[in-house]
């Protein structure tokens, strides 16, 4: 398969310098960075008699094939039968906004599926199926043997680069590999990780892992930033409810019915939002205990005379006065027109909000490079780990001069400075780091604006 062969190229090289069978942790990781795990190495697994035989374990001859086909993009799966739960035998490749193919290569995804932030799994399986909870991974290890020796029951014959499995229930799962926080991937034909349901904390949720290191699969949990592989299951289950399904995950977005410069759909997407004063939509994202508007305002704000008259600036403008710039990017704002430009419901966060906003995504030094979007930025783009896909609008000055598009991304916050005069607090990403920085300027500038869900 094409990406085992592209890295068995890199084995192959290791070997030849190396002359030892073990790999680079660093570019191969057994566990990914701030996961953690109930194993800690291959000789704290334990080995199952030969005698015993699990409770839930069902034989081979059982197991049922056939297929089913997603009605939103046609696509055709192979489905299997074990036990009492019919199980996609592939990897979803139901294409979202919040979808990756391994290294950005869309054939990959063809092979492989596509990768997964949680959020997005949960309501990317078809309508009748559903993202399996860990109850139900724990009912599927049982079945297959029990969960020392189900990652060699399960992992397909082929593909993985060591350590293949035996593929005896035909649930053929591929050495996928995932997409870290930062956007980089690892770990394709070493392993694969398939999101639960289940959520573990506030951020982090649980997932089945197997490697070729080890013939058991287990469940960890990690953060719900990174992204993994998809199995769904069929609903008539021993569990009783399942997840209800999302209007998103039945139907693609009607595109004639599209408001707006946004490709969201307020009648079939719940994570959009309609601003009802000129029928624009918008993407919307929960982050933490925070709901953010997902895009950029594009608001056109009623210029406000006593402003214009003392200080010669619009309320709001797009970069370099073209309106193609607004359907890119949204308007740019002054100070006093951001604190009004909000929706009801929404509001110009405070940048004590920011602070919470930059603490759940990690803190100051790599928040930037977890909200800035995956494209447009010229030196560095961002991993958009989150879903708040900030652009670099750029920024403007008074008497129209417009500066940083590509470079900068600048959020007024409605906090100002009290001990200088007519400065306000805003928070600043930048094209050439991975930070994100709170400090404050001239109320005169004019940047962007991201609107916050009032509590």
């Amino acid at each position: 398969m094409a990406l085992k062969q592209f890295l068995m190229i890199g084995v192959v090289a290791a070997v030849l310098v190396a002359c030892v069978g073990n790999r680079n942790s660093e570019t191969s990781p057994d566990v990914p960075a701030g996961m953690t795990s109930s194993i800690s190495s291959a000789m704290s697994l334990s080995a199952v008699s030969s005698s015993s035989v699990p409770e839930g374990f069902v034989n081979l001859s059982t197991v049922v094939k056939g297929t089913m086909t997603d009605e939103r993009d046609g696509k055709t799966y192979k489905t299997v039968k074990i036990g009492t739960q019919t199980w996609m035998a592939e990897n979803l490749n139901f294409k979202t906004e919040r979808r990756w193919c391994y290294d950005g290569d869309e054939s990959l995804c063809n092979e492989y599926g596509g990768l997964y932030t949680w959020e997005e799994a949960k309501k990317s399986c078809p309508a009748g199926w559903h993202l399996p909870s860990k109850e139900e991974f724990e009912s599927l290890f049982k079945t297959v043997g029990g969960d020392s020796i189900a990652g060699e029951k399960l992992k397909f014959t082929e593909d993985w680069l060591f350590g293949s499995g035996s593929d005896a229930y035909m649930f053929s799962a591929l050495a996928a590999g995932m997409r870290s926080v930062d956007g980089s991937y690892v770990d394709g034909g070493y392993s694969t990780l398939f999101w639960s349901s289940s959520e573990y904390s506030d951020g982090d949720a649980y997932y089945v892992y197997l490697s070729f290191k080890y013939d058991s699969a287990r469940l960890r949990h990690g953060l719900i930033y990174y992204g993994f592989s998809v199995r769904c299951v069929k609903d008539e289950s021993s569990f009783g409810s399942t997840p209800k399904s999302n209007s998103s995950e039945t139907s693609e977005p009607n595109n004639s019915s599209l408001v707006g410069k946004n490709s969201c759909d307020v009648n079939s997407d719940e994570n959009c939002f309609k601003d009802e004063r000129d029928g624009q939509a918008y993407k919307t994202v929960k982050i933490g205990s925070q709901t953010w508007m997902a895009e950029n305002l594009n608001y056109e704000t009623e210029k406000s005379p006593e402003i214009e008259k003392n200080l010669a600036i619009e309320n709001s403008s797009c970069y370099k006065d073209f309106e193609e710039n607004c359907e890119k990017y949204g308007r740019l704002y002054s100070w006093p027109a951001a604190k009004t430009a909000c929706p009801s419901g929404w509001h110009l966060p405070t940048k004590a909000e920011f602070e919470t906003l930059i603490t759940v995504v990690g803190d100051t030094s790599t928040a930037g490079l977890k909200l800035k979007s995956t494209t447009g930025w010229s030196s560095r783009n961002g991993a958009d780990a989150l879903g708040f896909s900030a652009l670099p609008a750029g920024y403007g000055e008074p008497r129209e001069r417009y500066h940083g598009e590509g470079d900068y991304a600048n959020f007024w916050s409605s906090t100002e400075n009290i001990d200088v005069y007519v400065y306000a607090y805003a928070l600043f990403l930048y094209s050439d780091g991975d930070n994100a920085h709170l400090g404050y300027t001239t109320a005169l500038s004019r940047f962007s604006v991201r609107c916050v869900k009032d509590e």
